[in-house]
């Protein structure tokens, strides 16, 4: 009895380690897809440059020179979120798939 289980905590680690290796290849080609919560989580300060272009509009209608500056912050602010965004995506995936990785060996040992 005490054998098969131990055949059967190593068949896991080694399907978690295949999956592992599958999810390092993948995010050094950049095939990663973000999903669901994940996906608006990363995608909300993109979301809420939307907001701001919409304020900007609203304060540029009532003073053009307060509008034209406004522009030139909600313009860096977005060129800000656009590079982490592309920065920040693979590195948060990676830091998932290692954590998800040491959850599950630390399942299978206890």
């Amino acid at each position: 009895m005490i054998r098969s289980l131990t055949g059967t905590a190593k068949g896991v680690r080694n399907t978690h380690t295949q999956r592992r290796e599958s999810w390092k290849r993948r995010m050094k080609k950049g095939k990663v897809r973000l999903k669901g919560q994940l996906k608006l989580y990363i995608q909300w300060p993109a979301i809420m440059s939307l907001l701001l272009i919409a304020m900007d509009l609203w304060v540029y209608k009532l003073d053009h020179r307060a509008g034209i500056l406004m522009a030139v912050f909600v313009l860096i602010y977005i060129i800000m979120v656009g590079g982490l965004y592309f920065y920040s995506k693979n590195i948060i995936m990676k830091d998932l798939v290692e954590f998800l990785h040491s959850m599950a060996l630390s399942r299978i040992h206890c």
